[in-house]
Order: structure tokens, then sequence, then C-alpha cells
């Protein structure tokens, strides 16, 4: 809203239609709206109906080489009459991931979280977010409890390996 929620424009969508577009994160300032999010576009069996499936090409294995999420960002100018206008969108994440991961054997479902976040300025805006496009599911989405002793005590543990990004748009 431009008259401080005494009214209000249609609805703008600041990414493609194709795809899903899940956690969105936005911050406004300097006469800027900017947005960034996971995105799906990049899912080569995509329905409209369906879930990401992390589709791996022949010959890759889940983790790099899959795809299904990447991370976008996009803005518009808040300080322009008429309604709120954005470009194309930008990919900031450098390779796709797979959301369907189990982090851990006991995993009961995949989990990417909702570890998405935006700093902006007039000038600057940095996005932040984690993904498991690295993985490695042999040494990193396992872990064992070895319940004969006492305490069970945890063998082979080993972590999601889910690893922090952050990309710098603008000067």
């Amino acid at each position: 809203s431009k008259t401080g929620g005494a009214t209000w424009e249609s609805p703008v969508s600041p990414h493609s239609l194709f795809g899903h577009q899940i956690f969105p994160f936005l911050a406004a300032a300097g006469g800027r709206l900017s947005v960034a999010w996971f995105d799906s576009r990049s899912e080569p069996s995509f329905t409209p109906d369906g879930p990401v499936s992390g589709q791996c090409p022949p010959g890759a294995t889940d983790g790099a080489g899959c795809t299904g999420m990447d991370v976008f960002y996009n803005q518009a100018d808040t300080a322009e009459s008429g309604p709120l206008s954005f470009g194309p969108g930008l990919q900031v994440s450098s390779q796709s991931f797979n959301p369907n991961l189990f982090g851990t054997i006991k995993a009961i479902r995949p989990f990417i979280g909702d570890y998405i976040s935006l700093a902006a300025n007039a000038t600057t805006a940095f996005v932040v977010w984690t993904d498991n496009w690295n993985i490695n599911p042999t040494l990193n989405a396992q872990e064992d409890t070895d319940v004969t002793t006492d305490p069970p005590s945890l063998v082979n543990a080993r972590s999601r390996d889910s690893n922090i990004y952050f990309q710098k748009i603008g000067k």
C-alpha cells in the first residue's frame, strides 16, 4: 500500500508463474521492496499439483547434479507511482538442490527448513539461505545408536550437511 494501508493495489507476483515458490522473505528499505524465495522452476518433472521431486539426471547421485530447488531474488521500486513492477528475477544460488533428502536415518520426512533471510538497503541486498546441494548421503545422512551400552551411545554420528550460503546483490 502506498497510502499507509488505507487502500491496496492489486497483487503483483515477483516471479515466473512456473514452479513452486516457497518461504519468501521480504525487506523494504530506501524506496525498494526486495524479496528472496526458494523456487522449483528448474524441476524437469514439474506439475502444478505435484511435489518438488528433486529428480536427478542419469548418472547423478542425490546431491550434486540434482534439480528441484534454487534461490531467487527480485526487487521493485516502491517510490514509483502506479503498481509495483518486478523485473525477471535473479537466480542467486549457484547449484540446484534436492529438497527431499532425509536429514538422518531417523528422520520421518525430508526437511529443508525455512532457512532463508534477506537484508537490504537502497543499493545492496544480501540473501542468506541453507541448502544441501553437496550432501553425500552415504557419509552425511546417517546416524546409529548403540543401545547395547548404558547409557546408549551414538556411533557413526553424522550431520545433515546443510550448508549456509549468501549472495550480495548490488553495489
